[in-house]
């Protein structure tokens, strides 16, 4: 986990998550496209990220960063 967050955090939206980890909207939204993150929704159909989400999310921004193709993630 990225050391700003702890395990007591709460969910968090889409794009407090893309401000914490430095990518945008849109990006966390492909890769949920293609199946690499899940959120859960909330009744009104809005993203959230809690804990396990944020975690995934954060390994997949660093394997992109780090130049690992989308097909090897």
């Amino acid at each position: 986990l990225h050391p700003m967050w702890s395990i007591t955090d709460r969910s968090c939206s889409i794009s407090e998550l893309a401000d914490q980890l430095g990518t945008t909207v849109r990006a966390l939204r492909h890769y949920e496209k293609l199946g690499l993150l899940q959120s859960p929704r909330t009744a009104g159909n809005w993203r959230v990220y809690g804990t396990r989400e944020r975690a995934r999310a954060e390994m997949i921004v660093v394997l992109r960063k780090a130049g690992v193709p989308i097909a090897s993630i």
